[in-house]
């Protein structure tokens, strides 16, 4: 069996819970370059060897030739979102760090290339930008987790078993995303309280908020969202999910926008190959939400 490599950009808490489950879940043998020139994380790294002995992988850090031979990136490198801004807010410093990142990288393999840096549509983009013409696919994890969040409130508040619930949220990773609640089901019966949609989006949009009441930041949910899409990638089976991609013309025709931009949408993966699925029925409120989402992003860029 081959080695897989696996450059991760940024080592903060994203990044470090990230490659445990990296680590500690994959069979294939890996090779992990972790890209974090602060020191303070250091420590992390360190923490993180010292456990390497329980598998067969090999961790470097900030090899150059390891990126540029890169099966799979990972970029979650960025300052994050304060409790009381919006993901936008962090658009300009991290679009900056992002082409220090990858304004001069070649890649001599055509990676994957997944990104959870904030705000992740805007982050997304510009990676296309960067690297797109050298990568197999750019995307970012966008509303897969809003997705997840709205799933379990679903699951609480009806308590019902969290199998027991579909749910999707498309759009902007963001204060306009937009709960797909024709789309949501409880025990494969259609989700029909609604009534409770205003209550169910402010929770969903506010759920990280709700974690950093006692936590820092978000990092456990986001990091198995990464790990779920790269394993996703590496079956044979296909899976549904809504990540950040670009706008294709159907739905740039759809949603009413000229500008190249990137926004979550419902997708298949399966082979290492992403397939946009163009079809998706939706109501006439939320294509009207979505080309409300997609016109925020566009005003961002």
């Amino acid at each position: 069996m081959n080695t897989l490599n696996i450059t991760l950009i940024g080592y903060g808490n994203v990044g470090a819970t990230f490659a445990q489950h990296l680590l500690m879940h994959t069979k294939q043998r890996i090779t992990l370059n972790i890209i974090e020139p602060a020191d303070k994380r250091n420590g992390a790294l360190l923490d993180t060897l010292h456990f390497i002995g329980l598998t067969n992988h090999t961790i470097v850090s900030n090899d150059k030739e390891a990126f540029e031979n890169a099966d799979y990136v990972f970029h979650t490198a960025g300052i994050g979102k304060k409790i009381t801004s919006s993901r936008m807010a962090l658009a300009t410093e991290n679009t900056k760090l992002t082409e220090q990142i990858f304004s001069t990288v070649h890649f001599k393999k055509k990676p994957i290339v997944i990104v959870t840096t904030n705000p992740v549509d805007i982050i997304t983009q510009k990676c296309i930008d960067l690297i797109g013409k050298q990568t197999n696919t750019v995307l970012g994890t966008g509303t897969l987790l809003d997705t997840l969040r709205l799933q379990y409130i679903l699951s609480q508040q009806s308590n019902t078993n969290y199998a027991d619930c579909k749910a999707l949220v498309l759009g902007e990773h963001g204060e306009t995303a937009v709960p797909i609640f024709s789309m949501c089901k409880i025990k494969d019966k259609p989700y029909s309280n609604t009534a409770n949609n205003v209550n169910l989006t402010e929770e969903v949009l506010n759920a990280a908020k709700k974690v950093k009441e006692t936590q820092s930041a978000t990092y456990y949910a986001i990091s198995a969202c990464m790990y779920y899409l790269f394993c996703a990638f590496e079956s044979t089976e296909e899976t549904i999910v809504p990540v950040s991609i670009p706008l294709n013309s159907s739905y740039k025709k759809r949603l009413n926008i000229n500008k190249d931009l990137c926004m979550s949408l419902p997708v298949k993966i399966a082979n290492k190959q992403l397939t946009v699925i163009n079809d998706f029925l939706l109501t006439d409120d939320e294509i009207t939400n979505l080309k409300k989402s997609a016109s925020y992003i566009a005003s961002n860029i």
